[in-house]
């Protein structure tokens, strides 16, 4: 059975460079995509996401063609692994090449996705987000949205440090500092409404960024303005094409990235994946909506 699923990725800066790095490809047997946060407190954060994202994409691409890859039980710790070790020896000879001193050279972050016929898998280490939506969000006035049908079911691998979030898990180029051991989470398809399913990196959406503040009340949190603008350009998506195709959905994503740019604090990068079954759904919806108006 051939996916079909629609997936697409993009990133945007406001900064001079832009240290993320996001890529995903299409395949008979699964969907892949990944994003990676270069840390700005590494030396060659850009090169850290492009090689780490690289080194995925060409792990990914050798199980493309393995009929029998939904069957095998993949030990992504030995994948991750694998990266961490390529990105030390990528390192070692860039180092020695561009005669670098410092110590914190090559530091990124990464999130990636497979999807299968039956299910989604994540993978990652550091923070971001990997927001899972239900393909009737359009039922839920925006109050509600949160969380009832979106979650990010990414807990971040960070700790409080000096007032900000400091990482425990990422990838580096040191041998013996930085744990890459990822966090597996496996997620059943929602064979009732389908699936829309968003990777980003912490400038667009993080649990260890939220802001929070108390008064009367008691502590509450804020909601996150990229998300809800995200929702509206997903409504949008639906509203204004009856057929979705990838051309379509990258026109979308190219227009919420170019919509959130100005407000922008980092890099941000994402993946989005809508199943089959999310954009029946969708269409049947708006489909009664505008039938609706018309009467």
């Amino acid at each position: 059975m051939v996916l079909d699923s629609l997936i697409a990725s993009g990133s945007i800066t406001k900064k001079e460079e832009n240290q993320d790095c996001v890529e995903h490809f299409e395949g008979d047997i699964f969907n892949f995509g990944i994003v990676a946060d270069g840390l700005g407190t590494y030396s060659c954060a850009k090169l850290s996401s492009q090689k780490v994202v690289e080194f995925f994409i060409e792990k990914a691409k050798a199980y493309s063609n393995d009929p029998n890859f939904t069957n095998h039980k993949i030990k992504f710790k030995d994948v991750f692994s694998d990266v961490k070790n390529k990105l030390c020896e990528f390192a070692t000879s860039y180092i020695s090449e561009n005669k670098i001193i410092s110590e914190n050279v090559f530091g990124t972050t990464a999130i990636t996705l497979i999807e299968t016929n039956e299910k989604f898998i994540f993978n990652y280490i550091g923070n971001g987000a990997i927001w899972h939506i239900r393909g009737n969000f359009f039922d839920f006035e925006t109050p509600y949205l949160f969380p009832w049908s979106s979650i990010n079911i990414l807990n971040p691998h960070s700790v409080p440090q000096n007032g900000k979030e400091a990482l425990y898990r990422l990838f580096t180029n040191s041998v013996t500092n930085g744990d890459c051991t990822p966090t597996t989470i496996e997620l059943s398809k929602d064979e009732e409404f389908g699936d829309i399913v968003l990777l980003c990196t912490d400038g667009v959406s993080s649990a260890d960024q939220i802001k929070a503040g108390k008064n009367t009340a008691g502590v509450w949190s804020k909601y996150e303005e990229n998300m809800l603008l995200f929702y509206e350009h997903l409504k949008l998506l639906f509203i204004n094409n009856k057929d979705i195709s990838r051309d379509v959905l990258n026109t979308s994503l190219q227009n919420y990235l170019n919509n959130i740019k100005p407000t922008l604090e980092d890099d941000a990068s994402i993946v989005v994946l809508i199943t089959q079954k999310a954009r029946e759904i969708n269409s049947k919806y708006f489909k009664q909506v505008e039938e609706i108006k018309n009467t």
